[in-house]
């Protein structure tokens, strides 16, 4: 798995330097065909999962910013590659369910996003004309992304994964997660392209996107609890203090586990990012302004 990742970095990471060169070099920057934008995002980050189960908790939105590049190869499509830093968390202690608050489960963690795909306009764009200046879009691709969930603890974070607070690492209860791995982001947004005062132009948008993910464990739950004593002797004390966390809910100590269910499998969990994007398009300035047809 180390080496499949390490292999698609790779190739992100060429990609995006690919589509920079190739627009840099390009004699038709300001036609539909040709035109390079970079620019920078913000917005908001959130995810869904075994503690978040609804986008109407707002108290899980965190900011999340990046930067993305876009090569248009015709007005109605285009290549694109983005480098993301967002931030997720969730906490049962915001949930309305009872049985959620004594679970008293909370985690945090960053979210490290590289992600190449296509982008389709489907209004048609051109930016730097005097037509086709705004246009909804959609975009598909694929991202490899880094995560590292941690939990507070009597004033201290601790990273969870390295733990296994649900056995993982114990013989018959699996290997750790992998904290980088691949999703599969897509979304759209709406998206116009603008002149300024000096005569260059930038694009504006706007953008809603999910991340399909192949993992449960964003936020360190999945399955069943572990025998404390068992988890305790095989993973150590701090793995059994951050497994089971109802006692400090409920105020006395919880010898054994309180419901054998944890989290679900069933499904796993997705991130979102969503911002508004500033783009400066690159372009030859003694190039006519309109576009080949």
């Amino acid at each position: 798995m180390k080496q499949l990742l390490t292999k698609v970095l790779c190739l992100l990471l060429i990609g995006g330097f690919s589509l920079s060169a190739q627009a840099q070099f390009s004699n038709n920057w300001r036609t539909k065909e040709g035109n390079f934008e970079f620019g920078s995002m913000a917005g908001l980050s959130f995810y869904l999962g075994d503690i978040v189960g609804s986008p109407l908790q707002w108290q899980a939105y965190r900011p999340c910013a990046g930067l993305t590049a876009r090569y248009a190869k015709s007005k109605f499509w285009n290549v694109r590659s983005s480098f993301t830093y967002a931030n997720i968390a969730g906490d049962d202690a915001l949930s309305t369910s009872i049985s959620r608050h004594e679970r008293n489960l909370s985690f945090k963690s960053s979210i490290l996003e590289l992600a190449v795909g296509a982008e389709i306009n489907l209004f048609g764009f051109e930016p730097v004309s005097t037509t086709k200046k705004f246009t909804p879009y959609g975009f598909a691709g694929i991202a490899v992304y880094h995560f590292n969930p941690k939990a507070l603890y009597k004033g201290t974070w601790y990273a969870l994964q390295p733990l296994g607070t649900e056995g993982q690492g114990i013989p018959g209860y699996g290997q750790k997660y992998k904290l980088t791995q691949l999703s599969i982001p897509f979304g759209g947004g709406l998206k116009v392209g603008l002149r300024m005062s000096d005569g260059n132009f930038v694009t504006i948008s706007g953008e809603f996107g999910i991340r399909k993910t192949f993992t449960d464990y964003l936020d360190d739950l999945s399955g069943k609890y572990v025998d404390l004593a068992y988890l305790e002797k095989n993973n150590g004390k701090m793995a059994a203090e951050l497994s089971i966390r109802t006692d400090e809910y409920l105020g006395y100590p919880v010898t054994a586990k309180f419901d054998s269910t944890r989290g679900s499998p069933k499904n796993k969990d997705y991130y979102f990012i969503s911002g508004i994007t500033v783009a400066y398009i690159f372009y030859k300035k003694n190039y006519k302004y309109h576009f080949a047809h």
